[in-house]
């Protein structure tokens, strides 16, 4: 850190210094974008077929109106717009980014294990978080990968892919999620009761599975069919992600911003319900408050509101939102496996389990032993069960 600053403070006069290259970088005032402007080399941007210039270093999209071409057909950009990209939280976010998924991923992987090893925890919400935690953990997973692969090769379209697929499948099962707490908690619960909870799961794994199905192959139909049409997701162009801004916002920030919507209802309607039955609990009205903050800041990781940190910074571009935002969802396998491993309900189940293993042999041994005492004895055969 030392030698960059001391790096920035030596340059020169007409010169900026960037912080991607870690260089001083050459300025001059450019009549026609009317600012001061800096050249570009071929290897720090990609032009989308939408018209837009994408920087490789920051992964970021600018409109047409933000650069333009000197003399020699150069790329070139003003100054003004190199600070608005090289954000004030950029590298934090990078390190933030990669020690939260090197925590989140081990921690979604061990909470679908403890889920599925202990039978009273695989009901039907059960079901739903285990499909969630296992599309969050492909996703972040792939992503993480995808960081290590080179881009514009097949390994990396193919990621971009997948990746797409596995965050869209994710919110899907976030919607689902949300749906069932706003039904279970909406006063509805005697007609849920009454329901076949396996036919709810398929129904519920044939939407969140399917339709981010179909949103993908109308992607890639976009892909490989000729003509520019714009729509093209132009997947592992520069990085492992969707490259163009228009397919980008069509084929998943909008069906994103759909979802949270309705998340956000559901957990208004939620909470609402929450509230309703802690008033009729007046005489542990302390507790039940206490019980259903819990419940909320649960319901606020599943039901993916962190993502309305990234939309908040999109639209008012204000930092610590953007910064937030990597917080929230850089470590969010590790929120979800505290808030859901260290409960009352689930570390009894799992004592008892360990407990149960640990006594399986000795519980065998003297069973056995009995067994045979009493079939010496009596001269009558003796099934032995085990719990």
């Amino acid at each position: 850190m030392q030698k960059e600053i001391l790096i920035k403070d030596s340059c020169v006069k007409n010169t900026v210094y960037d912080m991607n290259t870690k260089q001083c970088r050459q300025v001059s005032y450019n009549s026609t974008l009317n600012c001061t402007a800096t050249r570009l080399n071929e290897s720090e941007y990609y032009i989308t077929n939408d018209g837009l210039l994408y920087l490789n270093n920051t992964h970021r999209l600018l409109n047409q109106s933000d650069f333009g071409f000197d003399e020699d057909g150069t790329i070139i950009i003003c100054v003004k717009n190199i600070i608005n990209v090289l954000r004030k939280y950029s590298e934090a976010e990078s390190y933030i980014t990669l020690v939260g998924l090197i925590f989140s991923i081990p921690a979604l992987a061990i909470t679908i294990m403890v889920y599925l090893c202990i039978p009273a925890l695989r009901t039907l919400p059960g079901k739903l978080l285990i499909s969630l935690l296992s599309a969050l953990f492909v996703a972040e997973l792939l992503f993480l990968i995808s960081s290590q692969v080179t881009a514009s090769t097949v390994l990396c379209k193919s990621l971009a892919i997948m990746i797409h697929y596995s965050f869209l499948a994710s919110f899907f099962w976030m919607n689902v999620l949300s749906f069932d707490a706003s039904y279970t908690f909406s006063g509805f619960t005697q007609l849920r009761n009454k329901g076949n909870s396996t036919k709810r799961f398929v129904l519920y794994s044939l939407y969140a599975w399917i339709c981010p199905l179909v949103i993908v192959t109308i992607s890639l139909i976009f892909e490989y069919i000729p003509g520019n049409h714009g729509l093209s997701p132009e997947y592992g162009n520069g990085i492992c992600w969707i490259t163009n801004g228009k397919s980008l916002l069509w084929l998943f920030a909008f069906p994103v911003m759909l979802i949270l919507c309705l998340n956000i209802t559901a957990f208004i309607l939620t909470t609402r319900g929450l509230y309703m039955a802690s008033k009729l609990s007046a005489k542990y009205l302390k507790k039940h408050n206490k019980l259903d903050f819990i419940v909320c800041i649960k319901l606020f990781f599943i039901m993916g509101l962190t993502w309305t940190f990234a939309f908040l910074y999109t639209f008012t571009k204000i930092e610590e939102f953007s910064l937030i935002f990597c917080i929230l969802n850089s470590f969010i396998g590790l929120f979800i496996c505290l808030s859901f491993l260290f409960t009352k309900i689930v570390c009894r189940n799992i004592f008892k389990r360990f407990r149960h293993i640990s006594k399986w042999p000795s519980t065998k041994s003297s069973e056995i032993s009995s067994t045979s005492r009493r079939t010496l004895s009596t001269q009558i055969p003796t099934k032995v069960t085990f719990e």
